[in-house]
């Protein structure tokens, strides 16, 4: 029995698996990739022990050579298709003005640099070790040094306008976030965590984002308070990325998490690649559909449809039904796939269980603690003969029966 459902919930993952991020070829399957930055659906940078550069959407991605500098690149930003900035090692930064092909090179200061951005095409900023922070002001031909009030690490910049701006970091157990409403000239910490922040995006002047440590964090106050959306996974180092207040990914070892709802709640998706620690995430522009995820052993993976849908279940909406609700499946008769939505008005244990006319189970679709929402659960009967078949979902004080139809 024990291995019967195992393969009927194999194949229940089958089909959304294949429609999901897809690997894409990189020139090498050994190099660490760090950073992405997205000028188009087509056009797509991405920083790591090598630059790479595609102009068709990922099918192909070429190999940038910047002279005289052969170790990583952490950070990439580019201003528009052609000019963009890098940084890295011993305060190097760099910047090119012909979408890669020359590099002229910078030194401000000794330590590394871990992020770049510019604001605007001539207002630039870049962060790295010991709270070292360089401002430019002529697109980076000059750049001079700002006191953030920190010294620990500075790793991650984001901003809303060429004004207002933050900066995510830390080391060990200390963690900070800054703000700048001045473009960078000054700082005020705005919050302190016990994990060092690892990546920061606003997607406004009041909502942002934040990773770290496993956990993404939410602001709805310009950063001045944050809050942990409960991220369902594991593991140090964790990326994110929201294509807007509702949609957004995170992803660390072996696992992508998807929310539909500004991180109420979130559902896994499946990357193809294990092993692999992913370390940035980016959508094309304006897209929620069209994106690039990068990380360890040379890993690059894409998806055209949102990333597809979720392993086993699907959270549809983070509205608070009034009642419980067990929705009959569509298709119904069915060959061999249909879907079960569910309401589940308060957080806690749900089961759903199919089982036949004799009573046996013949799969577990759903056994975990989900929070109060809408969601849907696909099920694939492959594995199953034609006949009528019960699911019955189970929660503390609920339980519905309803019956389906598989016909081949």
């Amino acid at each position: 029995m024990k291995s019967l459902k195992l393969l009927l919930l194999c194949l229940a993952f089958t089909t959304s698996v294949f429609s999901q991020w897809q690997q894409q070829n990189t020139p090498d399957n050994t190099s660490s990739y760090y950073d992405l930055e997205a000028i188009s659906q087509q056009t797509v940078y991405c920083a790591g022990q090598i630059v790479l550069k595609t102009v068709n959407g990922g099918t192909t991605w070429t190999p940038l050579t910047i002279a005289g500098y052969f170790q990583i690149v952490f950070g990439i930003s580019f201003y528009s298709a052609t000019t963009g900035w890098g940084c890295g090692y011993d305060g190097k930064i760099f910047k090119t003005t012909n979408g890669g092909t020359a590099w002229t090179t910078q030194t401000a200061g000794t330590e590394s640099f871990w992020d770049i951005l510019f604001v605007n095409a001539s207002t630039g900023l870049v962060c790295g070790g010991s709270g070292k922070l360089y401002k430019s002001t002529n697109a980076g031909a000059n750049w001079i040094a700002k006191n953030p009030g920190t010294s620990l690490e500075l790793r991650s910049i984001a901003n809303y306008n060429a004004s207002i701006i933050w900066i995510g970091g830390g080391e060990s157990q200390d963690g900070i976030i800054l703000k700048s409403t001045n473009s960078g000239d000054s700082w005020q910490t705005m919050q302190t965590f016990d994990r060092p922040i690892q990546k920061i995006q606003f997607l406004n002047a009041s909502t942002g984002f934040a990773s770290s440590d496993s956990r993404v964090f939410k602001s709805t106050n310009g950063g001045a308070n944050w809050v942990d959306v409960n991220l369902p996974t594991s593991g140090y180092f964790l990326t994110f990325y929201m294509a807007n207040e509702n949609v957004g990914y995170a992803s660390n070892w072996d696992n992508t998490y998807k929310t539909l709802d500004g991180g109420m709640t979130w559902g896994e998706q499946n990357t193809i690649l294990p092993n692999v620690s992913m370390k940035d995430i980016e959508f094309a522009p304006g897209s929620t559909s069209i994106g690039w995820m990068c990380g360890s052993n040379g890993a690059i993976v894409s998806t055209t449809n949102s990333g597809g849908g979720f392993i086993g279940i699907e959270p549809i909406s983070g509205n608070v039904p009034e009642k419980y609700s067990l929705s009959q499946n569509y298709p119904n008769p069915f060959n061999p796939t249909t879907n079960i939505k569910l309401q589940i008005p308060e957080s806690g244990l749900v089961k759903l269980v199919v089982f036949d006319v004799t009573g046996r189970e013949v799969a577990e679709l759903v056994n975990e603690t989900l929070t109060a929402g809408e969601y849907k659960v696909d099920f694939n009967a492959s594995g199953l003969t034609s006949g009528v078949y019960f699911y019955r979902l189970t929660t503390e004080g609920f339980s519905e029966v309803k019956k389906m139809i598989l016909v081949k």
